[in-house]
């Protein structure tokens, strides 16, 4: 078929068309804007490599995750239409590193304890919690995170704008605090025992949620009164799904999230008219989609395709009018890793067939480029995206 003739687009221009649900001149890629697109370090030194970049120390994205912040210049080349806006650490915190000889630990800005080992270690796993095991009465006297703390957003009105300057890109405020409403109460209690209070314990599970909706409602309000008319998209998450289904009933969420989420959301667009919520959540989410339309959220990211009932050709024709698909363009458990580049070319060629038509598709991996993915494979991917990506009459 023959190529539609259109002129170049400006990135930004790219990913806002394909967000409000329009065909751009190719589909929109994205490395790099959010914790879950990206790539480990030791694989992005080996894509840089391959390319033939200068070697440098690259710039951390997730310290916890391991993971590189895409330079310039590798964005530049790949076509990378997306550029990631975050936030400056509290002032009440700052990240010290202790080891032993077996592993590496840190405690984080909620003092939740985060560990790797040594020996065929490749991100940090939460193994402690500052309210496992507390009653009502210690998790009144927890010492919460200031969201109005002035550092948060330190000189980031000045980065922001360079950013866009050299990029032209679509900005992702991709900036989160913990994480969202139940993944946070997750940090703070363990997942066993905040599991045990969503059944039984409302009262607490309801008081440690005011308080997340409270900072979450502060933290904005201090980042966007800088940036609010800067950037495009807000990234808000919580990872609510598994691989079969929801980690908690619908009915659950929406008693104890969906109203939260709701008035976070309905702030932030007041606060920031025109920008973009999108949403991140891991796993089958298929029967809140819905819900997450109702309140809000213009984006899902990542699209788990290969989770219960999140098929991709099923997902774009029941909401694909209604919220884009960011992430979902190929699966990162088993084909991105496992399979051949052939085999890498075929589900990127699906995934695209799936989610593309009538713009409303951002291409991103499922999740982070881990290091263990052949550097072949990332190539086959890029490049069918670049080829296959196009729009057509």
């Amino acid at each position: 078929m023959k190529e539609i003739e259109k002129e170049v687009m400006q990135p930004w221009q790219r990913v806002m068309m394909a967000v409000n649900h329009k065909e751009p001149d190719r589909v929109p890629f994205d490395l790099g804007a959010t914790e879950s697109s990206s790539i480990s370090l030791k694989a992005y030194s080996v894509l840089r490599h391959h390319f033939g970049l200068p070697d440098k120390e690259p710039e951390i994205l997730s310290f916890g995750g391991q993971l590189a912040q895409p330079d310039t210049d590798i964005c530049k080349l790949l076509g990378v239409d997306t550029r990631r806006i975050t936030r400056n650490n509290l002032s009440s915190w700052k990240l010290v590193v202790k080891e032993n000889e077996d592993a590496k630990w840190f405690s984080d800005e909620w003092g939740a304890i985060w560990k790797m080992p040594k020996k065929d270690g490749h991100y940090f796993d939460m193994v402690a919690n500052p309210l496992r095991g507390a009653d009502f009465d210690a998790v009144h006297s927890y010492k919460w995170p200031d969201g109005n703390d002035p550092a948060l957003a330190k000189e980031l009105a000045d980065y922001t704008k360079k950013v866009f300057s050299e990029s032209h890109a679509a900005l992702v405020l991709d900036a989160r605090i913990g994480n969202g409403f139940f993944h946070t109460g997750a940090i703070l209690e363990g997942y066993e025992d905040f599991f045990v209070d969503l059944a039984y314990d409302p009262d607490k599970v309801n008081y440690i949620m005011d308080h997340i909706l409270e900072l979450k409602l502060n933290y904005f309000n201090t980042l966007l009164e800088e940036i609010g008319n800067q950037v495009h998209i807000i990234r808000e998450l919580d990872d609510l799904g598994s691989q079969q289904g929801l980690l908690i009933s619908p009915e659950m969420y929406r008693e104890f999230i969906k109203p939260r989420e709701k008035k976070l959301f309905e702030f932030i667009k007041r606060k920031a008219p025109g920008v973009k919520i999108l949403f991140h959540s891991c796993g089958s989410v298929y029967d809140i989609i819905p819900d997450l339309i109702e309140i809000g959220v213009d984006i899902l990211n990542p699209v788990q395709v290969t989770a219960a009932s999140m098929d991709s050709a099923r997902l774009k024709r029941e909401f694909g009018s209604e919220i884009t698909f960011w992430g979902g363009g190929i699966d990162t458990q088993q084909v991105l890793p496992h399979g051949t580049p052939q085999e890498v070319r075929d589900e990127v060629k699906r995934r695209i067939d799936d989610f593309a038509p009538g713009g409303g598709f951002v291409f991103a991996t499922v999740h982070n480029i881990q290091e263990d993915v052949p550097v072949a494979n990332v190539i086959a991917l890029w490049e069918t995206l670049m080829e296959y990506g196009v729009y057509h009459l």
